[in-house]
């Protein structure tokens, strides 16, 4: 069975790790998996933004896989991933969700789909939060007030039509390089600052958009969880 972190995994042993070790509660096993687990899905804007090169498993790429990961998560209980889990599955276009065989093998009174339901809805609004400062008034400072605000609006015009509910995602380096081109310096500045801001406030709001606590709450239970599976571990071999 796979070693602990940083020994890399893949997405089916992992799921039969999850699988195995909440079914036949074998400690050593469901610490693993919650450990490896959690280098994808952290509880920080920070490790979420370098998960690529953190994670002990290749990114998942397909909402069918996120969702069984989703899925056996929740049944573990381990609500800790839970927010970024969802965020995930709610990040894939709603005709990919709903198509989805394992969406549709899953029943129709499952928690796990109505939070992604409830996830997608307000990620997509969230998209729009974070890029309002496309229509902010300019900075003052600004060395050209009617330039740049022209600008900015014809960028809202743009990015209005992307739509997408991947608010942390939908505006990245190669946007700002290409923004930094047409606002002046201090336009840039407060855009930057304000976009940071909104992306902060999307990931501390996430465990409230699915009815979770807040992530100070989550993180003490994961720390509690794999305290509990180490000991339960050593006491068994001791």
């Amino acid at each position: 069975m796979t070693s602990a972190p940083p020994e890399r995994t893949d997405f089916a042993t992992l799921l039969v790790m999850l699988h195995l070790g909440h079914k036949y509660q074998v400690g050593h096993i469901s610490q693993r998996a919650l450990q490896h687990l959690a280098t994808a899905y952290p509880s920080t804007l920070q490790a979420w933004d370098s998960r690529n090169g953190t994670r002990t498993f290749p990114a998942i790429k397909n909402f069918d896989e996120e969702f069984q990961l989703l899925r056996a998560a929740h049944k573990f209980g381990a609500n800790w991933v839970m927010p970024s889990l969802l965020y995930s599955c709610g990040a894939y276009p709603m005709h990919v969700i709903l198509d989805s065989q394992v969406w549709k093998d899953a029943g129709d009174l499952l928690m796990e789909k109505n939070a992604c339901l409830l996830g997608y809805a307000e990620q997509f609004a969230a998209s729009l939060r974070v890029l309002r400062f496309l229509v902010q008034p300019n900075m003052e400072g600004c060395s050209d007030e009617l330039r740049c605000y022209k600008e900015k609006l014809s960028w809202f015009d743009v990015v209005d039509s992307w739509r997408p509910s991947i608010p942390l995602e939908i505006w990245d380096e190669s946007d700002w390089k290409r923004y930094a081109q047409e606002v002046c310096e201090a336009c840039l500045a407060q855009s930057r600052k304000a976009h940071s801001k909104a992306r902060l406030a999307v990931w501390e709001n996430l465990p409230r958009t699915y009815r979770l606590p807040p992530w100070d709450q989550l993180e003490m239970w994961k720390d509690e969880t794999i305290n509990s599976l180490e000991v339960s571990y050593s006491s068994f071999h001791a």
